[in-house]
This record gives structure tokens, C-alpha cells and sequence, in this order.
């Protein structure tokens, strides 16, 4: 570069100016004069460009510019000798004001994905207003600004709170929602609360935006941006253990009534199995000590549904959706059997097949879905119905968020897979069935029930079992004294065989729903060894030793230590309904001081001992998640506390006054159930069939539950979810039905 001195030079008589070149200081061309002769004449005044013939400096060689990050670049460079400075240049444009004396500069004031061009010229006079030398240009491009590495969502009562690690650079962070921006304008915090969300599930990312001169900004990498999901809570109860189906189970000579169609035919008279005048329910008869009931079902339910009926249906469509109506949100169908009933009820029948554990499950799973599609034609059409079956967690809260009922299909028999104690399975043979079962939509399972089996020893609480056990097994039950351990009645020697240890890791590897009810307490305790520290487990349908009595003091009921291996391991516990009555079950009172009165045998007042006794042992009623076994075959539910059959209870208050409202947002008030010409009431009849699920919850704020105490109940139905979201996350190779969707068994 050339430098030019511009000189004005006046030429006259009384300037006496004579141009000759010399140089000053900084090395410039200069003029100097000396005063003409008087007699010259005076020239006019004119305007002298004097061009700098110097040659010019050499420029710095090696010049290199390397990218450092999205937002800067390095130049490095070899200096020429005698240069006492440098400028730099970026796309022609002076970056520095001042000359440098280092051969090396970093320029932060780029923006990422950026083309550029850089050159450097060197200074040669002292005070750098000088500089022949310039470099060639080099040139290079910068990178796409890096994304925040992870981000965090957790919700709070005031929305979904994000936050984030700071990028590198980063001048401000823009918010997606789900790939759509969240904020319009870069924020500078890297933390933020996405607030008024509708119930969902919702896909957060963050991309970096890096600020550049002039005040613009330039986003950084928008593809691949960490991710993480994050759903708002589930409000509502989850029925863990279920039995719409029964009706199929025992060869269909046990249980009357269906779970769905036209109701005067799925609960029409039951005298087609027991008898005109119920004289061939044995089961019913037995426990009751009758010799027959009245038949009539739809419109005159003359006996039936009632709160201690064993032996028919109280789970009927219309009834399941007015429980939703009140609160369900989830419930845990099981398919279940017992083949020694089957067989008492088909002796000269020449047909056992229909006895065998397996085929009554094909038959259960198939109903399920039969169900949901009858359901779905009521309502318009495939997936429009209320009722729908989930085959993975997130469908499970798409379904609940959609305003529909969640049902996960489970399995609750004696010989799983046939698989008894005499052999005939290996891990092959588990892997298979599983497999199969799966595939058929089946994501929670009972390994053990009500006999030993394969997989290991069951829990002994009922003499009856002995029999069972028996017929099943072709052996003895083999029991051992354990008073020391808090127990009245025998505990079986059977724990957990080999082949029920490769169940339940066969069953993590697919991240199935564990259940260890009707476990021995060594099946037991030896499950929730392997699960401990890596897998969740549930208790599905379930009493506790801490409070029970007499012989309810069993290996059937949980232990305070299995409890808090369940609650430390992220599983839940549920409930059974029928808790039995004050002999059976103590009064309890809770840490924070919470107690109700238990002066009314199998009513609610029993229920709330255990439920109350459960929240305390799995976290207190701000953290806990307990939900609700109904175990409708063949099991008790839940008494009336007014009851006018001559046992009823003394001293009762409160009854529940219609209409009331349940414990729901936007849920409106509701009504007596009606169903055909009967009409129900909570007080007289307790939970007669399953519908009745919102009067008792009602009847539980009127013996003394608070709202907070309940809190734990409503938040099962997402407690559960989550179980099911950490099995699924443990899961070595997770499963998944084909995009058909699951199979027939």
C-alpha cells in the first residue's frame, strides 16, 4: 500500500516557495522550500499530489486462521523483520483501531456457519501510521453454534420448569414445544417456566443463539437438539387388580354376567349356570351358608349385584364408566382361572379342556378386546370409544389425556404358561410364551397364585389353598412354623426356583408390570432381591402384617421391609377392597396423627385403616402413590356402614348425601346409580358393583379422610404410569407389538 501526502503549495513572490523532495520522521515525502527572487513573477495559487515512490514493507508470511468455536476464530502468522505492529483485517474490513505488537489475535466477533476472509498487514513506522505490508488472504468458516448439552424438565404447580447448561458463546436461548418455539425472542436466563399447558405430554429443546455486531443474532445447530418430554400429572385412581372376564374363567360355570353388550342379555338371569333358584352356586352357597338365591338379573336384580356376591358380575360396562365418571383412570384387567373349581363344576362334563388355566386367559384377553371395539362402535367408530386398551406407557397417558379410560391387560393364574412343579418348561419355554403373551397385548403379570408352581412357592392365608394346592401339584403343602418372623399361620418352605428367577428377568427385559402377591414370603423376599436397586414391583391387590389379626397374621400380607423395598425400588402398592372386618384388621393412625374409627367390619371404616397404613409406609400423604385392588371374583367388597340385614353397625354418621360431587376437576355432581328398575344406595348396599367406586370414596371423606389424605389415591393412576415408565426405561431390550397390533395368544 502506498501512502500519498497531499501538499498545497502557494507559489508567489510573497511565498518565495521552491519545491524540493525531503522526508520527515514518520519516513513521508515531504516539501521544502526557499524564498525566489523578487523579480520572479507571482504564480497563481495550485494544488501538487505528491505519490510516495517508496517500496513497500514486507507483509507477514504463514498467515493461518483456524476456527476455535461457532463464535471465534484464531490467526497466527510469522512477522517480517523490523514490523513494530499489525492491523487485521476480516472481508477487507479494519477489525482494530490500534495496530498489535503480538503475531497472533483471536477474533470472538464472528457468528457461527459463517464464510470469511482474514488478512494481515504489518506496521513498519513507530507510530503506526504506516503499513506497505499486507498478507494475502486466508480464508475459513466457522461452525454451526452448539446446542445447550441437555436439558431438564420436571413439573411444578406453576408449569414445566426447564433448565439447562450454558453453550459456549451462547448469547440468548430460544425454547421449542413439541419443534415449535416456545419463546419469540431469545432469552438470556437458562432457566425457564412454561406456564398454562393443557393436560399432556410435551418434547422441550433448547437452541443457542449467539450475538454478532450490530446487534443481530444467529442461531446455532437447530438439528439433533437434545430433547427431553416431560407430562403434566395425571389426576385420578388406578384400579391395579381387576376381573371384568370372569364370567370366561373356570369353564363358565362359576361366574355369571358379562362385561359388555346389550345389558338384558349380558345380565339376564343367572339361573343358566346356578340353578333357577341359585341352588348350583356352590361357591356362592358355601361361603354364605345358603342353599340358593334368587336369580333374576336385568331389570329386576332381585339378589345381585351385592357388595359380598363371589359369584357375579359387578363390572359391567356401564358401570366401569360411571366409576371413570367419578375419578378411574386406569385399570389392570386381569385374565384369571382356578382349574380346581372348574373341574368340581365339570365332573362328567367330558369336556376338561375348558378347565386349563391358558385357555381361560385366551378367552379373557380376547373379551378385552372384544370390548373395547363394542365400545368403540357406541361411540362412532375404531379408537373413539371410552375404553381402550394401552400397550405402552406413553399410550396409557395419551389415552388418559384424551379423556378416556387407560386398561393394561394382565394375567393372575395358578399354572402360568402351564408350567407346574412337576416340569415340563425350561427357559426356552418361558422365553416363547412370553414372547407370545406379549404380543397379545400383556404387560402385567402374577408369576405366582394360588398353588405352588414352576416359578416357586404361593402364599399360604386360606385353608381352603390346601385343597387347591393339592390338586394342582399332586403334593402336600410342605409349611414351616414362623410366629418369629410376626406370622399366626404357616409359611410355605417353597421360595423361588431357578425357573421363576429367569421369569422375572426375562420379564425386566421386557419391561414388563411385576406383581408379587400371592408370593411365599421367601418367593417374595428372593424377588424383590433381584429387582432391588434396578427394577420397580407392585403389590397389586393387598393387606399388611403391621396391622392385620388373628389368622390374617400371614405370609399373604406385606411386611414393613417389603414395603419400603417396593417404595425405594419406584413400585406402588394397592389396597385390596375387602380388609375384612375388626377381628381381621387393627385401627391405625398415621405419622402426621391421622386416625378413623374402626367400629364397622368390611365397610369403609376397614378400608381406610389400610389404605391410611399404606400412605404412611410408602412416603406420607404428600409423596405417596396408593391405589385400589378390587378383586371382584370370587372376594367381598366393600360393606354398607348402614347395613339392615341385622349386622350392621352401631354408632354409624354421615351417610353419603345425593348428589355429591367427586374429588375431580370439572367433575359433575352425580346421582343414585340406577340400573334397570333398582336403584342404589352407598349407605344400605355398599359397593354393590363396581360403579359404586365414587360413592365410597365419598363415604371415605365421611368417616374422616381429608382431601389431603386422598391425595395419594389420586394420584395412582399417574404413580402407576410411572412404574411402568421406569420398568420400560430398565428394560434391556424392550418389546414392542407390531404395528398391526397385538396378536391373538
Amino acid at each position: 500500500m502506498r501512502s500519498k501526502l497531499l501538499l498545497l503549495v502557494s507559489l508567489g513572490t510573497s511565498l518565495g516557495v521552491g519545491v524540493a523532495p525531503a522526508r520527515n520522521s514518520l519516513g513521508a515525502q515531504v516539501v521544502t522550500g526557499r524564498r525566489a527572487p523578487p523579480s520572479m513573477p507571482r504564480p497563481s495559487a495550485q494544488t501538487v499530489e505528491l505519490l510516495d515512490m517508496r517500496p513497500p514493507g514486507a507483509a507477514p508470511t504463514g498467515v493461518t486462521a483456524t476456527a476455535s468455536g461457532p463464535t471465534s476464530v484464531e490467526l497466527r502468522w510469522t512477522a517480517p523483520p523490523g514490523a513494530v505492529g499489525y492491523i487485521i483485517y476480516r472481508n477487507t474490513t479494519p477489525l482494530l483501531t490500534q495496530p498489535i505488537a503480538a503475531t497472533s489475535y483471536v477474533d470472538h466477533s464472528v457468528v457461527p456457519k459463517s464464510a470469511l476472509s482474514y488478512a494481515v498487514a504489518a506496521v513498519y513506522a513507530p507510530t503506526a501510521q504506516w503499513s506497505p505490508g499486507t498478507s494475502a488472504g486466508v480464508r475459513v468458516t466457522t461452525p454451526a453454534g452448539a446446542a445447550p448439552a441437555s436439558v431438564r424438565a420436571a413439573w411444578s404447580d406453576a408449569g414445566v420448569v426447564l433448565d439447562w447448561p450454558a453453550a459456549p458463546g451462547a448469547s440468548g436461548y430460544l425454547l421449542l414445544r413439541d419443534r415449535h418455539f416456545v419463546t419469540t425472542q431469545p432469552i438470556r436466563a437458562t432457566t425457564y417456566t412454561d406456564r398454562g399447558l393443557a393436560a399432556g405430554s410435551y418434547r422441550y429443546q433448547v437452541a443457542a443463539y449467539y450475538g454478532v455486531q450490530g446487534g443481530t443474532e444467529v442461531e446455532g445447530e437447530l438439528d439433533h437438539l437434545p430433547a427431553v418430554r416431560v407430562s403434566t400429572p395425571i389426576r385420578g385412581i388406578a384400579d391395579t387388580h381387576s376381573h371384568p372376564f370372569a364370567n370366561l374363567a373356570a369353564g363358565g360355570f362359576i361366574f355369571w354376567g358379562e362385561a359388555y353388550g346389550p345389558i338384558e342379555k349380558a345380565l339376564g338371569s343367572c339361573a343358566p349356570i346356578h340353578g333357577t333358584d341359585g341352588a348350583k352356586d356352590l361357591v356362592g352357597n358355601f361361603k354364605h351358608l345358603t342353599v340358593g338365591h334368587k336369580c333374576g338379573g336385568y331389570p329386576l336384580f332381585e339378589a345381585w349385584p351385592s357388595w359380598n356376591t363371589l359369584t357375579h358380575q359387578q363390572m359391567y360396562s356401564d358401570w366401569i364408566y360411571r366409576a371413570y365418571q367419578g375419578g378411574l383412570r386406569l385399570l389392570v384387567a386381569h385374565a384369571v382361572n382356578n382349574s380346581t373349581l372348574c373341574v368340581a363344576y365339570m365332573t362328567g362334563a367330558g369336556n376338561l379342556g375348558r378347565c386349563d388355566d391358558m385357555q381361560a386367559v385366551n378367552l379373557q384377553l380376547a373379551a378385552a378386546k372384544g370390548m373395547e371395539t363394542y365400545i368403540d362402535a357406541q361411540g362412532g367408530g375404531p379408537g373413539k370409544g371410552w375404553f381402550r386398551i394401552a400397550y405402552t406407557p406413553e399410550q396409557a397417558r395419551q389415552i388418559i389425556y384424551s379423556g378416556k379410560l387407560a386398561v393394561v391387560l394382565g394375567i393372575e393364574v395358578d399354572q402360568l404358561f402351564g408350567c407346574g412343579v412337576e416340569g415340563g418348561c425350561d427357559d426356552a419355554t418361558v422365553d416363547r410364551e412370553l414372547d407370545r403373551y406379549y404380543n397379545a397385548g400383556v404387560r402385567h403379570l402374577l408369576p405366582i397364585h394360588l398353588a405352588n408352581n414352576g416359578f416357586g412357592g404361593y402364599a399360604h392365608y386360606e385353608n381352603l389353598f390346601l385343597i387347591n394346592n393339592y390338586v394342582e401339584t399332586g403334593k402336600a403343602f410342605d409349611g414351616e412354623p414362623c410366629e418369629a418372623e410376626g406370622y399366626r399361620m404357616p409359611c410355605n418352605t417353597l421360595g423361588l426356583t431357578p425357573l421363576g428367577e429367569h421369569l422375572l428377568t426375562a420379564m425386566m427385559s421386557r419391561g414388563m408390570i411385576i406383581d408379587v402377591n400371592h408370593m411365599s414370603r421367601r418367593s417374595a423376599d428372593r424377588a424383590l432381591e433381584i429387582a432391588a436397586g434396578r427394577y420397580p414391583v407392585i403389590a397389586g391387590h393387598t393387606g399388611f402384617l403391621g396391622i392385620s389379626l388373628s389368622d390374617k397374621k400371614s405370609e399373604g400380607q406385606e411386611t414393613d421391609v417389603r414395603l419400603e423395598s417396593i417404595r425405594a425400588g419406584g413400585g406402588m402398592v394397592s389396597p385390596i377392597l375387602h380388609q375384612g372386618d375388626t377381628t381381621q384388621t387393627a385401627a391405625y393412625r398415621t405419622r402426621w396423627n391421622r386416625t378413623v374409627l374402626n367400629d364397622c367390619g368390611e365397610s369403609s371404616n376397614s378400608w381406610a385403616q389400610a389404605y391410611l397404613y399404606a400412605v404412611d409406609h410408602m412416603g406420607g400423604w404428600e409423596t405417596a402413590t396408593v391405589g385400589i385392588g378390587s378383586d371382584q371374583m370370587l372376594n367381598e367388597l366393600i360393606a354398607p356402614r348402614f347395613r339392615q340385614d341385622g349386622h350392621g353397625c352401631a354408632h354409624q354418621a354421615r351417610p353419603v348425601q345425593y348428589p355429591f360431587t367427586p374429588l375431580m376437576p370439572g367433575a359433575a355432581p352425580m346421582g343414585q346409580s340406577v340400573a334397570g328398575n333398582r336403584t342404589f344406595d352407598f349407605n344400605l348396599e355398599g359397593l354393590a358393583h363396581y360403579g359404586m367406586l365414587p360413592d365410597f370414596i365419598q363415604d371415605l371423606q365421611n368417616i374422616g379422610l381429608t382431601t389431603y389424605d386422598l391425595e395419594p389415591l389420586f394420584r395412582s393412576a399417574e404413580g402407576y404410569i410411572r412404574m411402568w415408565e421406569r420398568a420400560t426405561s430398565a428394560a434391556s431390550s424392550p418389546h414392542t407389538a407390531s404395528a398391526a397390533g397385538p396378536s391373538a395368544p
